[in-house]
């Protein structure tokens, strides 16, 4: 028994002593900017969402979906390489395991309308989700409707040179 108390109040120490060496040390703004934070330092990126609380679902394309839970909060998914049945028209549908859409649950786009919707065969993994605001969202979907009208300049023939110009 004195063993393990001695070996508490060692590890206590040694904690205690960790801790006034980082306090003593002031970081410079270099080593805060080299330090990589971590993620939940920045977004809140719950596990799962209840889906009696879901408003609606925007497929914005094939990599970015976004949960609307009220009129001010989102949820945002972000696959990683796309999901090649997914599109901004599509309607989806969950396979989920309980009330709540979780990380590692799928989606799967409906095909056809109605009653008559089937889900695709091909379902996507959500990875996770991140709070988005109103605003974040809005800019994200100018931002991909901005890409997209690049893509279709780019991709664009090119008209063969008028003679005598």
């Amino acid at each position: 028994m004195k063993g393990l108390v001695k070996i508490a109040l060692l590890f206590f120490c040694s904690t205690c002593a960790v801790w006034a060496a980082e306090e003593s040390e002031p970081l410079d703004v270099a080593t805060i900017l080299a330090t990589p934070a971590d993620e939940d330092s920045y977004v809140d990126t719950p596990r799962c969402i209840s889906s009696h609380r879901i408003r609606g679902v925007e497929v914005l394309d094939d990599r970015h979906v976004a949960f609307r839970m009220s009129r001010s909060k989102f949820y945002l998914v972000q696959f990683t390489h796309g999901c090649p049945t997914l599109r901004p028209t599509s309607r989806i549908a969950y396979d989920v395991r309980s009330q709540r859409v979780c990380a590692l649950d799928a989606i799967r786009p409906l095909n056809g309308y109605g009653a008559s919707a089937q889900p695709a065969v091909i379902s996507c993994r959500i990875p996770r989700f991140q709070e988005i605001s109103k605003e974040q969202l809005a800019l994200l979907r100018e931002s991909l409707k901005r890409k997209r009208s690049e893509k279709l300049v780019d991709d664009a023939p090119v008209p063969d040179d008028v003679p005598g110009d």
